[in-house]
């Protein structure tokens, strides 16, 4: 599985050839109602380009791209107090169907991948600064400091505090140490 930092990126890609594209974007000219029109037609040139480099198939669309949603849904709000039904009900399906696709889909179940996406976000909130571990629990939506601490033990082992500073002198030359569960 791809981290979710890395997730929405295209890799690979020849950015020259869209350059003149862009290009011609910002030296459009005339009303703005021309210009914002013109602009349209030349992202949808970059867009259907985007696509045939990307090898993108109609026929994948569908349970796979709801799924893929559902997952960028989660990447971008880990930090809110989600409930897996309340997102299933969003989305329109059946909270066992949610959770079926997503596990067929990424290989975890959508609760374990975002617990799993908060405690990496932990890690680093941990190594890389001096935040509490009240206000880091806070901010990734855990329901209270005690829930987050039993969470993080549960996965390393040890409290964040410890985890904190053990982890202090690889924060100073490079990124925390990857949890390999992640």
């Amino acid at each position: 599985m791809t981290s979710a930092e890395n997730t929405y990126m295209i890799h690979g890609l020849d950015a020259e050839k869209y350059r003149t594209f862009i290009t011609d974007i910002l030296s459009l000219s005339g009303t703005p109602t021309s210009q914002y029109l013109q602009a349209n037609g030349i992202l949808l040139q970059i867009l259907a380009m985007l696509f045939d480099d990307i090898g993108f198939q109609e026929s994948s669309w569908g349970k796979e791209s709801l799924v893929d949603e559902i997952k960028f849904y989660l990447d971008m709000n880990y930090a809110e107090k989600l409930k897996l039904g309340d997102i299933a009900k969003t989305f329109g399906i059946h909270p066992n169907y949610f959770t079926r696709v997503f596990h067929e889909r990424f290989g975890v179940s959508p609760k374990n991948y975002l617990t799993n996406l908060k405690l990496k976000k932990a890690c680093r909130l941990l190594t890389t600064t001096e935040l509490s571990v009240a206000v880091i629990s806070a901010s990734l939506g855990f329901e209270d400091q005690l829930a987050f601490t039993k969470s993080f033990k549960k996965a390393f082992s040890v409290p964040p505090s410890e985890y904190r500073r053990q982890s202090r002198p690889a924060a100073e030359t490079s990124l925390p140490p990857d949890p390999s569960f992640l």
